[in-house]
């Protein structure tokens, strides 16, 4: 099941439709958390990619406390992103 959850997570964030993104990754979260460490890599980096994508857009939107939370969550799933966030203008308005 955690594949098509994946899967559709990876279509939401292509399509920019982010309030059922955010519910399918807090359940693709809440899945990674259970499983073996191949399995939590390769969905990590899915929900990483969708939060990295949702603060952007919260950013241009200017909601910053919105996303500091997804960035704090991307952070978490998949720490080596942390280097390219801070350097990303596109998030320039939360640090």
């Amino acid at each position: 099941m955690p594949e098509m959850i994946d899967l559709r997570l990876r279509i939401l964030t292509c399509t920019c439709r982010w309030e059922l993104g955010d519910d399918l990754a807090s359940v693709l979260r809440f899945a990674v958390d259970e499983e073996d460490e191949d399995y939590r890599n390769r969905y990590s980096i899915t929900c990483s990619e969708f939060y990295d994508a949702r603060a952007r857009a919260l950013v241009a939107d200017g909601d910053i406390a919105g996303a500091k939370e997804r960035i704090r969550w991307e952070s978490e799933l998949w720490p080596p992103i942390r280097l390219e966030m801070i350097d990303d203008p596109a998030l320039g308005a939360i640090w």
